[in-house]
């Protein structure tokens, strides 16, 4: 597996933990990309088991991949967040049902 394949996951993967950061949808998508790009430059080069340089290298790549995820994963979070508090400053709907006559109407009103 070619060193510098690595170091360009690695430094792609830098560039989307600073993209994530900096919370700018645009930039955001355009490291992920080119994330993906890197990772596929990986996957075609042959083995790494035998250099010890190299398996030292993905294990960096590895890390700053487990830092994107977090920080994703606190995105994910924060988001859901706020969308329970909007949802939340919202009258409940309206829900059809039937009443202990039979008779139908709408609920929570």
């Amino acid at each position: 597996m070619s060193g510098a394949a690595i170091d360009r996951l690695i430094e792609t993967q830098r560039a989307l933990v600073a993209a994530l950061d900096s919370g700018h949808p645009d930039d955001i998508e355009r490291a992920t990309a080119l994330v993906q790009a890197a990772v596929d430059g990986v996957r075609t080069v042959g083995s790494w088991h035998a250099d010890a340089d190299l398996r030292e290298r993905l294990r960096t790549a590895l890390a700053t991949s487990d830092a994107a995820r977090m920080r994703t994963g606190y995105h994910a979070d924060r988001t859901r967040r706020r969308l329970a508090m909007v949802a939340s400053l919202r009258r409940p709907a309206a829900v059809a049902s039937y009443g202990r006559n039979g008779g139908f109407r709408l609920a929570g009103l």
